[in-house]
């Protein structure tokens, strides 16, 4: 699986967004699979200095593209160009790439996820304009997105209803061994703020409450870690130049993650003032350091405190109490450090990359159907024919039933418009027979199946091919169909034993009652049955437990095939997926319906089944 991660900032920018692709895609490399970055050439803080159009980093190969415009909306329409070699699109945040790759998404044709990151709310900046622009633009891009992945619970309420059903709530993964146990291992009036320096991480307010703190404890002490995003940066520093020159608050940029865990071995605690967190990244790695949390009561914050059984909520909007709540939180300290450092650190191991790797890989090959494939309500699983063989016999060797159902446009149509029949195919293993339902599978997960798995063809092949010996029972057809069939079979296939037939028209339940009994009696193995879709497929769901055979399978006219009742289509024609056509000019006044009004209602279902059986 090819994965591309569409972010408009990577390496060397540093911040949340960034670590956590770089995070996730170093992760699924770890894990085998095929994860590339696709970013802007410049980073927004230095918009002069070009970086390199390929780059690899950590392992992960990283291509980037020019853009025009401002950080807010960098418009870059080359990234059309770069989608091909992917399987699927993994888009990040809520900007140009989420709606051009939306508008074009009839073009590339590439599956699209999303996540979210905050959407663009962490700043005041035109509010008003910004939710006019998410329930309208946003919600219509989303619309051509499989899934939209909300990297905490405060994005999953805001997403929800522009999302809808596509929303799956993926909490952001921390490499929680990056900064695990570097605070200070004793108690100090030490504090840390570490991440990006911009205007919404409430740094101003953050700075006010120290110094009113700074009166009341002489000997505390503020660190703020990270680097300017947006001209933050100076402005601190000339608004609080006392108590730089002072040296009771340092303020640290470009540091590596080595520097900036040495650092927190001198600090204690953890404090943020930030006014909006998509996720809470920072916040996760103070706890995983060991550092108490301090923060300002946000949503995202207080699920994250609540999880973690400690820190504590201020209201740095005020910055005299949330000064009084600093200085209450390291008095408390005094008598517990240990105890609540611990507790920290023991808190994050939810958040480890490797289980939300896990998390992401499912929800992509579900998307993509690389195991599971739901069509108008019935799940197939994608295989080839050797794959199909080792799974049914991996069955039968240990111990276990199995029923097999071959399932094209005809009766997917039929599942769709009959519930007991649709409930009857969740308990069989199905494979794909024929054209339409590969073009079903190429409309909602973007690919066809592996290999078309028509029972005529399949039944044969895995006779020839089990590694079983195997007992077997026909039932279906014509008597003399039948029997002509199972003599076919007895030639063809020596290494089997075909201990019984059964035409396949009924008087009574009492014939059937003592065919199944019969069936049992001789100990058969695999039951084929024939009696066309739904009722074998129903036969089995009802009877087949007391036939006693263990394998099951669902055949169609195979009988008459076998027995030469009714003709192949040529070899040729079968390449070219046209034995529909061959049956229909032999048999068009008995086809014509299934054939053609039938495929016209099959499509009209699957064209509103594309979106359907992907959410969470």
């Amino acid at each position: 699986m090819r994965v591309l991660h569409v972010v408009r900032q990577f390496y060397p920018a540093v911040g949340g967004l960034e670590g956590v692709v770089h995070a996730l895609s170093v992760q699924q490399r770890r894990s085998g699979l095929d994860a590339d970055v696709l970013t802007l050439d410049r980073e927004f803080r230095d918009p002069s200095d070009w970086l390199p159009e390929r780059d690899l980093v950590d392992g992960v190969p990283v291509r980037r593209i020019g853009y025009l415009g401002s950080k807010r909306y960098p418009i870059a329409p080359a990234v059309l160009g770069h989608l091909k070699p992917y399987d699927l699109i993994h888009v990040h945040g809520v900007d140009f790439f989420c709606d051009y790759l939306a508008l074009l998404a009839p073009v590339h044709r590439k599956p699209l996820v999303l996540s979210t990151h905050g959407g663009f709310f962490h700043t005041g900046f035109a509010q008003g304009a910004k939710r006019v622009y998410f329930r309208t633009v946003t919600r219509a891009a989303l619309g051509r997105y499989k899934r939209v992945f909300a990297c905490s619970a405060a994005d999953a309420e805001t997403f929800r209803p522009v999302a809808g059903d596509r929303l799956k709530q993926i909490d952001n993964g921390v490499d929680i061994a990056k900064f695990a146990g570097a605070s200070s291992p004793v108690l100090k009036p030490s504090l840390a703020c570490f991440g990006r320096i911009a205007s919404h991480k409430g740094l101003e307010r953050l700075l006010d409450t120290f110094e009113i703190l700074k009166t009341r404890l002489p000997a505390v002490e503020l660190q703020l870690i990270g680097n300017d995003s947006d001209g933050t940066l100076a402005r601190l520093q000339t608004k609080y130049d006392r108590l730089l020159r002072e040296g009771s608050v340092k303020i640290k940029t470009g540091l590596d993650d080595d520097a900036i865990a040495r650092s927190l071995r001198d600090c204690s605690f953890f404090v943020s003032a930030s006014e909006y967190e998509g996720f809470g990244l920072a916040l996760v790695e103070a706890l995983s350091a060991g550092l108490v949390p301090i923060v300002n009561r946000i949503p995202t914050f207080e699920k994250i405190v609540a999880d973690a059984g400690v820190g504590h909520l201020a209201d740095f909007g005020d910055p005299g109490q949330a000064a009084d709540v600093i200085a209450s939180a390291i008095a408390d300290a005094a008598e517990r450090y240990d105890a609540l450092r611990a507790q920290a650190m023991a808190s994050v191991t939810r958040y480890g990359w490797e289980e939300t790797e896990q998390r992401f890989r499912g929800e992509y090959e579900r998307i993509l159907g690389l195991k599971r494939r739901t069509i108008l309500g019935v799940a197939f699983e994608p295989m080839r024919r050797a794959e199909a063989v080792e799974k049914i016999d991996g069955e039968l060797e240990r111990g276990r039933e199995i029923k097999v159902a071959f399932a094209n446009a005809h009766t997917l149509t039929l599942a769709k418009q009959d519930n007991a029949f649709r409930r009857a195919l969740s308990n069989f293993l199905v494979l794909n027979d024929g054209v339409g339902v590969d073009i079903a599978s190429r409309l909602k997960f973007g690919r066809p199946f592996p290999e078309n798995l028509n029972g005529t063809d399949f039944v044969p092949y895995y006779l020839s091919r089990t590694q079983h010996r195997l007992r077997i029972f026909l039932v279906g057809a014509r008597p003399d169909v039948v029997s002509e069939a199972a003599r076919r079979f007895a030639v063809t296939w020596p290494q089997h034993q075909i201990i019984g037939t059964c035409g396949g028209y009924f008087r009574d339940e009492k014939q059937v009652d003592e065919l199944c009994r019969i069936i049992r009696s001789v100990k058969a193995d695999l039951l084929l049955v024939g009696l066309g879709n739904p009722m074998q497929e129903l036969w089995i769901a009802n009877r087949g437990i007391s036939t006693g055979a263990r394998l099951q399978m669902g055949v169609g006219a195979l009988f008459d095939f076998t027995a030469g009742r009714v003709p192949r289509a040529p070899p040729w024609v079968r390449r070219l997926r046209c034995e529909w056509v061959y049956r229909l000019t032999r048999e068009p006044r008995r086809l014509f319906s299934r054939y053609i009004l039938g495929g016209f209602v099959f499509m009209r279902h699957v064209l509103g089944d594309r979106h359907t059986g992907l959410a969470p």
